[in-house]
């Protein structure tokens, strides 16, 4: 991830998820193992831009342009800050239940990754997570915390996120999204009750024509 860092900041003009995908999926070729991902990039559109250098004010129809670059079973969801409804969220890749497309040791690369566009407007927070979060909490139970925190900060709404979904791992008891997919392929043994894994959280929220950049929290 730090070069896809180093690309996206040493390449501000060509902030394409692919693009800063593959730049980390190559400076990793050597390193033994695989991981899923999920890039995300935010542009404002041209009549933003001038806004912005004209230092005018804006309305609620502010815009910024989201695209992004989802592989395996990572992801990310647009939540209406004001009403908790779900605007946007990326599905997973599996190749069959529980083995989700990665980079490193599988056969997947980085134009596997499902690829898409959206217009993000004030009122609009975006909450990208791995698959402790998603495998843990469902994803309106994800949108009624950003809706209850709406006027908390994202590090709030980030690292609230991050504990309930810990707690649910915790659970022995836990009916999770990953149980009730486990059920749709026909697995009902051992998949009662919550899933440890990594928990990353990060939350951005589009406030005017800025977005309150990032907060994230990791478990």
């Amino acid at each position: 991830m730090e070069e896809c860092k180093l690309f996206a900041e040493n390449n501000p003009n060509n902030r394409n998820p692919i693009s800063i995908l593959q730049a980390g999926w190559n400076a990793a070729e050597s390193v033994v193992g695989s991981s899923t991902a999920c890039i995300v990039s935010f542009s404002p559109l041209p009549n933003e831009e001038e806004k912005a250098r004209a230092h005018a004010s804006t309305t609620s129809q502010s815009t910024f342009q989201m695209r992004v670059a989802n592989l395996g079973d990572s992801g990310l969801l647009v939540v209406n800050n004001e009403s908790g409804d779900i605007v946007f969220q990326t599905e997973e890749q599996h190749h069959y239940f529980n083995c989700p497309f990665q980079l490193g040791t599988s056969t997947d690369t980085p134009d596997d990754a499902a690829k898409s566009t959206h217009l993000l407007h004030s009122g609009h927070t975006v909450v990208v997570g791995t698959d402790g979060m998603l495998d843990n909490l469902s994803p309106q139970q994800i949108a009624n915390i950003v809706l209850n925190l709406r006027h908390d900060t994202t590090q709030k709404v980030a690292s609230t996120i991050a504990t309930e979904a810990y707690k649910v791992s915790l659970d022995s008891h836990a009916i999770t999204p990953f149980t009730k997919k486990a059920f749709q392929n026909g697995i009902v043994e051992g998949v009662v009750g919550g899933k440890p894994d990594d928990i990353t959280v990060v939350v951005f929220r589009f406030a005017s024509d800025v977005l309150n950049l990032k907060f994230s929290a990791k478990l």
